[in-house]
């Protein structure tokens, strides 16, 4: 297999997250520019809803945690919170874990 660039490789997570939530039947949209704070917007008909997630690729830890890239992880999570759910593509068994983000006082996270 060709060598893929993390663009292409962050690009089909987000595909398939979207499918995903399709599937789930949220409404999905994608963003168009690269500097958005988030990679898509997913709309909850039933609740009237809307979440912003940044999707990451990664992979599970030696507890069987889902773990995404941490230098890709790092550069969103320092900044402030700009999205509520944190979807990582799990690329090793093809499995995505949606984690919902609480920002608390000081725009630390909490994952819940």
């Amino acid at each position: 297999m060709a060598f893929q660039s993390l663009s292409c490789v962050g690009a089909a997570s987000e595909l398939r997250v979207s499918a995903d939530l399709l599937e789930k039947g949220y409404y999905v949209f994608r963003s168009v520019s690269s500097t958005c704070p988030f990679d898509l917007l997913a709309y909850d008909q039933e609740e009237e809803k809307v979440y912003r997630i940044e999707v990451k690729t990664g992979t599970r830890n030696v507890t069987g945690q889902p773990t995404p890239n941490r230098k890709q992880f790092k550069r969103s999570w320092n900044t402030k919170v700009k999205f509520d759910v944190l979807s990582v593509y799990l690329k090793s068994d093809g499995t995505i874990q949606h984690i919902e983000i609480e920002p608390t006082k000081g725009e630390e996270l909490k994952v819940i």
